[in-house]
């Protein structure tokens, strides 16, 4: 049995928030993380599209403290409901309920499989350095975005007011800012590497501070003219991973 597949999101049903502030050794703010995220009513708006209006139904229940969703499709080959379930977090102050209700929507859709691919933004190094135009009260939207069958390959985020573009993923710039900005991962990531190692190299540089990560990525530059451990090729993946001691 075979259920109908979901498109991509567009960038502009994609919505940008900001994460976590990183602090230099002082403990000043230095620089923040993006995340990717897509709302309940393009979740609803993609069901719409894809099975019809009458197509696919939800309804809402609790688990202990936890509000789970349940949305249903109508298999038309079947003549059967397939279901997905997922439960939202908790931790609103305003507005809890209607938070909640909308929060697992969300998350029975990724469930089912709309915008799944957005959890592999995690991947990509999306910290951006606070400075007079970019702050973590300023707002930034996805300006393009492309995927494979699995993930992300190329993100074009920006922001919102100055149109600057602050994470520049799956895109080769070689202009002076680019080269000057090296902590901003880029490239054609249409590499060889194995994804045994593009694994190991991903779960490394999540785990490298601002400072950490434009040093490695200012020798991956170096030694193999890209800034996009993507573009490697199957034999300079294992030596990335030996030479970095990568476990």
């Amino acid at each position: 049995m075979e259920l109908k597949k979901f498109r991509d999101l567009r960038p502009e049903e994609i919505e940008v928030r900001v994460g976590n502030t990183i602090k230099d050794k002082n403990g000043n703010p230095k620089a923040f993380q993006l995340l990717l995220y897509k709302t309940s009513r393009t979740d609803m708006a993609i069901l719409d599209e894809t099975f019809g209006t009458f197509g696919w139904r939800n309804h809402f229940y609790q688990v202990k403290n936890t509000m789970v969703c349940s949305i249903e499709v109508y298999d038309e080959k079947t003549g059967q409901w397939i279901n997905k379930d997922n439960g939202g977090d908790d931790d609103f102050t305003v507005e809890q309920v209607k938070a909640e209700l909308s929060d697992s929507l969300k998350r029975a859709g990724s469930t089912l499989g709309i915008g799944r691919k957005l959890y592999t933004a995690s991947k990509i190094y999306m910290v951006v350095d606070i400075t007079e135009n970019n702050t973590t009260k300023s707002y930034y939207q996805v300006k393009e975005i492309e995927y494979d069958e699995t993930s992300i390959t190329k993100l074009v985020v920006i922001n919102k007011k100055t149109k600057e573009e602050v994470i520049t993923y799956g895109v080769r710039n070689t202009s002076t800012n680019a080269q000057n900005n090296p902590k901003t991962t880029i490239g054609s990531g249409k590499g060889t590497i194995r994804p045994s190692e593009k694994d190991i190299i991903a779960r490394f540089i999540a785990g490298l501070d601002a400072d950490k990560l434009n040093m490695f990525i200012q020798w991956l530059d170096k030694t193999y003219h890209t800034t996009n451990y993507l573009d490697l090729s199957n034999e300079e993946g294992i030596m990335v991973v030996m030479k970095w001691k990568m476990k």
